[in-house]
């Protein structure tokens, strides 16, 4: 069971690329209903914006982990150049092999 509330733990390539992809699809299609609603709709949409915000900020966190980085390595992402090779980074390199202090190798069989 994947836990996506919380930063622990460690996402392989490939978890990392399926899950930024689900979230940034449902972020987008909020923040269009955000945009088109009024009211209650609006501050529902907003709340579920967040929801789904936290989740993707979790699974970049893990798989920062997953090369033996802190998680706080995501404020590089809003640094202009420096965010685009670092996004590069999480999702070409490979993680470190066998357990580091995040957790176990999410590869391990």
């Amino acid at each position: 069971m994947i836990d996506l509330f919380t930063m622990k733990g460690r996402f392989n390539r490939a978890k990392y690329i399926w899950g930024n992809l689900l979230t940034s699809t449902l972020l987008f299609v909020l923040y269009c209903l955000i945009i088109k609603a009024k009211g209650f709709l609006q501050v529902l949409f907003a709340i579920l914006f967040s929801i789904i915000l936290y989740i993707n900020f979790c699974c970049t966190a893990k798989r920062f982990h997953d090369f033996g980085k802190s998680g706080k390595n995501i404020i590089g992402l809003f640094i202009p150049l420096y965010g685009f090779f670092l996004s590069a980074l999480l999702v070409f390199r490979k993680g470190q092999e066998g357990i580091n202090k995040y957790g176990k190798d999410p590869l391990e069989r």
